[in-house]
């Protein structure tokens, strides 16, 4: 059982055999670090144009360091040689806050250890570990032109902008623990980036633009992103741009990466295992492939 202040404890469980349920009772915690990231005044960006005075930037940095701390602690406490676990879903949603500004990880419903035993549910020997790990959403609310939708719910749009690029090409064998790396690195900078209203569920569900990437989240040295909403129905939401697009599934979301951070190479990423670099290397030539074909989409 987790005992460290950085990973949820398990206060108890309850197994219904006729059921085939489990339940566990965990300490309440009342937010999320992607609650905190919504918040419009948690920025460390001084825009002229909002009220962001100096000391909600310096607010901003003693909390900020406190989170990010605890959190390299958790990962730091399962990555250790004594334990070699790792999360392989850390992202804002599963990471805990309550008002004293304690910092615990949660969900460890795809966690890996090589040193799994026969009790596991979902055994993953070598070369055969599962690749669709790491998952991620946003709330969208729909307009009032979406047919069949009742427009008091917020629907769920899944992307996950916090995978680590050898996940997305399906690898069956890979560094757990770099791939946490990873997420730890994309949700951080989730501090750094611009908030944003959250786009009405139609909008998000239109796939016909694929030349919109980087020119739609709009100028990244702004503090806020003041765009109009979809209605006068709509509540005024907010939420951060993510390091990479996710919103348009794994190939978009490998585009978004290379986009960033440049092709992959031997030199500017290395790999401990060499066949994952092979399969990135070839997919990433089937997008250059593609982009010939379409000449909207640019590297």
């Amino acid at each position: 059982m987790f005992t460290r202040v950085q990973i949820i404890r398990v206060l108890g469980y309850d197994h219904d055999a006729s059921q085939s349920l489990q339940r566990f009772w965990m300490p309440f915690m009342p937010f999320t670090l992607a609650d905190l990231l919504s918040v419009p005044t948690f920025s460390p960006i001084t825009d002229p144009d909002t009220t962001n005075d100096a000391e909600s930037v310096v607010a901003f940095s003693v909390v900020a360091k406190s989170v990010i701390y605890q959190v390299i602690s958790g990962v730091a406490y399962l990555h250790s040689t004594e334990r070699r676990i790792a999360h392989r879903d850390i992202k804002p949603r599963n990471i805990l806050l309550d008002t004293s500004g304690k910092v615990v990880l949660i969900d460890f419903g795809v966690a890996y250890s090589p040193t799994a035993g026969p009790r596991d549910v979902w055994p993953e020997p070598e070369g055969k570990m599962y690749f669709e790990v790491g998952s991620g959403y946003v709330w969208c609310h729909p307009t009032p032109h979406c047919a069949d939708i009742d427009l008091t719910l917020s629907l769920p749009r899944f992307f996950r902008p916090y995978r680590s690029p050898e996940l997305l090409f399906g690898v069956r064998k890979y560094d757990a623990t770099a791939c946490d790396l990873w997420a730890l690195g994309t949700t951080f900078a989730e501090f750094f980036k611009t908030l944003h209203r959250r786009r009405a569920l139609a909008d998000d569900l239109d796939d016909d633009d694929d030349g919109a990437d980087a020119e739609e989240r709009g100028d990244p040295t702004k503090a806020y992103l003041l765009d109009e909403l979809p209605g006068p129905w709509a509540r005024s939401e907010w939420e951060r741009y993510s390091l990479f697009d996710g919103s348009r599934g794994d190939i978009g979301l490998a585009w978004s990466i290379f986009r960033t951070r440049g092709s992959p190479t031997p030199e500017n990423w290395p790999v401990r295992f060499s066949s994952i670099l092979c399969q990135v290397v070839d997919s990433f030539s089937c997008l250059i492939r593609h982009s010939r074909i379409c000449p909207t989409r640019t590297i």
